[in-house]
C-alpha cells in the first residue's frame, strides 16, 4: 500500500462522509445534546450517524434529528462507525491498555428510531491486542482497522466474516501515526485516514 499526505484543512465531515468530491462544502451540523464528544461518524447516503458519549450504552444518534437507535449490547469502548451494504456498523475497538482478549463490531439490523437487533462479530489481532480508533469497510465488504500507539498498522479481516467463531485481523502494512478516523472513498479501495497533521491517502 502507498501513502500520500494532504496538508490541507479538509473538513472532518467530508472525511467521515466519504463523499467523492472532498472539496465539497456542507452546512455545519452540531451534535445533538449529550452526544459530544463524537468518537465516530458514518453516512448512509442521506443521514449522518454519530457515536458519542452514549455509544457505550448501546446508543447511536442521527445527527440531523437527534433520533436514537438503541441496541441491547454492552460495548466497552466504541471508537468508530461505518456504513456498508445498507447496514450501520458500530466498532467497539478501543483498548488503550492493550488488555482485551478480543474486540467486537456490531452490525445493526435497522436504523429506525427505537430498539433494534444486531449481529456481533468478534475480532482478534494476529499479533496481540491493539488500540484502534479507525474502522473501515471496503467496497468489497472487507473490514479494515487502523491501530494507534506504538508501531501502528493497517489490519484487515478475511472477506467472509464469521458470527460463530473468532475473526482474525492480519497486519497488511504500517500505518501513519495518530490516525483517529478513516473512510474508503467512492472507488471502494482508496483509504482516507485522518490524523492530527491532515489527511493521509492510502492506495494499493
Amino acid at each position: 500500500m502507498n501513502t500520500s499526505r494532504f496538508g490541507l484543512a479538509v473538513l472532518a465531515a467530508g472525511l467521515a462522509l466519504g463523499l467523492a468530491p472532498l472539496a465539497a462544502v456542507a452546512d455545519d451540523i452540531l451534535p445533538p445534546d449529550g452526544v459530544a464528544p463524537v468518537v465516530g461518524m458514518a453516512h448512509d447516503g442521506e443521514a449522518l450517524w454519530l457515536a458519542g458519549a452514549s455509544a457505550n450504552d448501546g446508543i447511536v444518534v442521527k445527527a440531523e434529528t437527534g433520533d436514537e437507535v438503541r441496541f441491547n449490547a454492552t460495548p466497552q469502548s466504541v471508537q468508530a462507525l461505518a456504513w456498508s451494504e445498507d447496514k450501520l456498523w458500530v466498532a467497539d475497538f478501543g483498548d488503550a491498555d492493550a488488555a482485551r482478549d478480543h474486540v467486537v463490531a456490531y452490525r445493526l439490523t435497522s436504523t429506525e428510531p427505537g430498539q433494534t437487533r444486531y449481529n456481533a462479530f468478534d475480532f482478534r489481532y494476529q499479533d496481540g491486542p491493539r488500540d484502534a480508533k479507525a474502522f473501515l469497510i471496503s467496497g468489497r465488504g472487507r473490514v479494515y482497522v487502523v491501530t494507534s500507539g506504538d508501531n501502528p498498522g493497517i489490519y484487515r479481516s478475511s472477506l467472509n466474516l464469521s458470527r460463530e467463531s473468532m475473526n482474525t485481523l492480519v497486519r497488511v502494512t504500517a500505518a501513519p501515526e495518530g490516525v483517529t478516523d478513516g473512510v474508503f472513498l467512492a472507488d471502494g479501495s482508496t483509504m482516507a485516514l485522518r490524523t492530527a497533521k491532515g489527511i493521509e491517502i492510502v492506495t494499493d
